[in-house]
């Protein structure tokens, strides 16, 4: 069975990437996975209890919202926690583990237009190698469910 990972971010993002990423799932038959990213800004305490930031109640709300989003499409949807240091090391680890078919990613953008660059090329170069197709919703009509049929092959 395939696998979509849709990495949680701002609300109105994750809100359209997820009914994408649904309608996809759905058409696919593949599980959804939900990435809560938890930023760790000293690398000596990635994956200890130190730093591990829990999520807050309203954000729990807001995810368990999201989950029946999923459910009421009738895919089945899991929650996947990570600490990271890099955000594109971190969304490439999650599609290797999870053996993702698309990423739903919500790339920030720098303040040096060409360090963003360097991170989505990155991000591209390593999904491509594991055959996973990412999906950013650069522009509110970029992705739709018939462009995401032809560009994943899906029929």
């Amino acid at each position: 069975m395939s696998t979509i990972l849709v990495q949680l971010s701002e609300r109105t993002w994750t809100l359209r990437a997820l009914h994408q990423a649904c309608a996809l799932a759905r058409r696919t038959r593949s599980t959804l996975v939900l990435l809560h990213l938890m930023p760790v800004t000293n690398p000596y305490l990635l994956g200890t209890p130190l730093a591990v930031t829990p999520p807050s109640r309203a954000e729990l709300k807001e995810i368990r919202e999201f989950e029946l989003m999923a459910e009421d499409y009738g895919v089945e949807v899991t929650r996947q926690q990570m600490q990271y240091e890099s955000l594109a090391g971190a969304l490439l680890q999650a599609a290797e583990q999870t053996q993702a078919m698309a990423l739903f990613a919500d790339l920030p953008r720098y303040g040096l237009p060409v360090w963003h660059q360097l991170q989505h090329w990155y991000l591209q170069r390593g999904l491509n190698s594991l055959n996973c197709r990412l999906l950013t919703l650069g522009k509110p009509d970029q992705v739709d469910e018939l462009n995401l049929s032809v560009n994943l092959g899906i029929r």
